[in-house]
């Protein structure tokens, strides 16, 4: 099997665009005879890097782009996973993305950082998630959590293109 890794930056902070970029790669990936495709942590809508460089102490700018990043962010399955999954099975790939996903079955404002897995039917088969925990000046993702009955560390049966 053709394995491809996505190897492209996000439209930051911009959910339907970065979307469309991976539409764009799993349809690129495929035509290169690809039946899997791997794309980078937090994809969609792009990893937090600030959290990196700006002062724990400047809550206002901290505030203000993770409200920007809940925004963007994907609920677990809403229009742009649906998108995502019509893409995997136009193209009979395997997807696994990276995403920021809402906590949408309890307050909606907390996120976890969640990889995607699409078989090449187009089906969402789970997800793999860990939280984001803040931690002094810094956010992480120190532990894989099974929050939900999509997020699982088994293996999932799927067709494999």
């Amino acid at each position: 099997m053709l394995v491809a890794a996505a190897q492209l930056s996000p439209v930051l902070l911009d959910r339907d665009a970065t979307v469309e970029r991976a539409i764009a790669a799993i349809h690129e990936a495929s035509a290169h005879s690809a039946r899997l495709i791997v794309f980078p942590e937090a994809f969609v809508p792009g990893y937090p890097v600030w959290v990196w460089s700006i002062p724990a102490g400047d809550t206002h700018a901290l505030r203000a782009l993770y409200v920007e990043l809940l925004r963007e962010s994907v609920s677990v399955p809403d229009e742009a996973t649906e998108r995502l999954c019509r893409a995997a099975r136009d193209a009979r790939m395997l997807v696994v993305i990276g995403v920021n996903e809402r906590n949408s079955e309890a307050s909606n404002t907390s996120l976890f950082n969640s990889a995607l897995f699409i078989d090449a039917d187009g089906r969402l088969l789970g997800t793999l998630a860990s939280s984001f925990q803040h931690r002094g000046s810094a956010w992480c993702t120190p532990w894989v959590t099974a929050r939900h009955s999509t997020c699982t560390t088994r293996p999932w049966a799927g067709s494999a293109g």
